[in-house]
């Protein structure tokens, strides 16, 4: 039989103490995934994973940085819905997260994250409103993406806020009024000047919406005409990035949600050097919710009500002692068994 020296049996307590130390120094950093109390313990592993018990909800989590009921962790999700609405497809997204991670995903289920939390994104901004100014400038494209579509767009010209984007297959006076209407609910108030090119349909658009109340100009006869063409400049490299993505749907016409989900990611999540750094809804006045995609996922979550912390030791004695009070099925059986042969 060994024996430990003095030294060696200190050493091996020192150790014993580090390791025990950077255990609990890892469970204080992790909270529970359900209702994000930090009253956990450890609980072993599964399938080579850490386990852990919350005492304040009573449930047990493994903590991969995923959602209650996804496998998949919230940085891997939010940035497929980065690369997605920066103009990346789905097939590319699919190869550029097995790189990172060695792990493989199909497109249907990249689509099905961009679906959900982009659904969750509207939900929770459709009703807030930007403080826009009194300029707006409406552009509008011809698209070839399979079938021919017409894209619209209305911007606001002091915060670079996209008010309104509508696809069409046609460019009538009904597809204008639609996407003007679109704006002044978004924005809730009606411009003072509507930038617009020279298309005829604009003209009673713009009269069947506002009336007279409005000035509408061209950007030739527009005294910040200059203004105007640089945001058009810029705003037609984001056009393009839409465009990669309308060419990869199955029928564009149905897109809306993606192409709100873009409006989304263009207004609250991306910053702007034209803005000094800031996204069109922080320099028009929006306190939002989110400052990435990240935000959005974890967000979507509504943490479960914790209960009174009772330790994981507690709740198996008293499981315990609940079964030792229950009665006796067998007895209470043959009691009633008996009382009907009496019968």
């Amino acid at each position: 039989m060994y024996y430990l020296s003095k030294s060696e049996e200190k050493a091996l307590v020192q150790a014993t103490k580090t390791v025990l130390k950077s255990v609990l120094q890892e469970v204080q950093r992790i909270e529970c995934k359900y209702c994000r109390s930090k009253d956990i313990e450890f609980y072993g592993h599964s399938k080579g994973i850490k386990q852990y018990y919350c005492n304040s909800c009573h449930r047990k989590f493994v903590a991969n940085g995923a959602l209650p009921g996804m496998k998949t962790s919230t940085d891997i999700i939010a940035g497929a819905l980065n690369c997605y609405y920066g103009g990346m497809s789905l097939y590319n997204i699919v190869n550029n997260i097995k790189q990172q991670t060695n792990k493989d995903f199909t497109e249907v289920g990249i689509k099905n994250w961009i679906n959900r939390f982009t659904e969750t994104a509207l939900s929770k901004t459709s009703g807030l409103h930007p403080n826009v100014g009194p300029v707006w400038i409406v552009n509008e494209c011809e698209l070839d993406v399979g079938d021919k579509v017409c894209y619209w767009d209305v911007i606001d010209v002091n915060t670079s806020f996209l008010l309104a984007t509508h696809l069409t297959k046609d460019r009538t006076m009904d597809d204008a009024s639609q996407v003007l209407g679109k704006a002044v609910w978004t924005a809730g108030k009606d411009p003072e000047i509507v930038v617009t090119d020279l298309l005829d349909v604009y003209i009673e658009g713009i009269k069947n919406v506002f009336g007279h109340a409005v000035q509408h100009i061209t950007p030739n006869n527009y005294e910040s005409s200059d203004l105007s063409r640089r945001k058009m400049k810029r705003w037609n490299s984001l056009t393009r990035r839409r465009i990669e993505i309308l060419r990869r749907l199955d029928s564009p016409a149905k897109s809306e949600l993606l192409l709100d989900g873009f409006v989304f990611d263009h207004n609250y999540l991306r910053p702007r050097d034209d803005l000094e750094g800031s996204t069109p809804a922080e320099k028009a006045g929006i306190q939002s919710p989110y400052k990435n995609w990240t935000d959005v996922i974890t967000k979507s979550w509504t943490p479960v009500e914790s209960h009174s912390a009772e330790t994981l030791k507690d709740r198996h004695y008293r499981v315990i002692t609940d079964k030792r009070n229950l009665p006796d099925i067998s007895q209470s059986a043959s009691e009633g068994q008996t009382e009907n042969e009496k019968r």
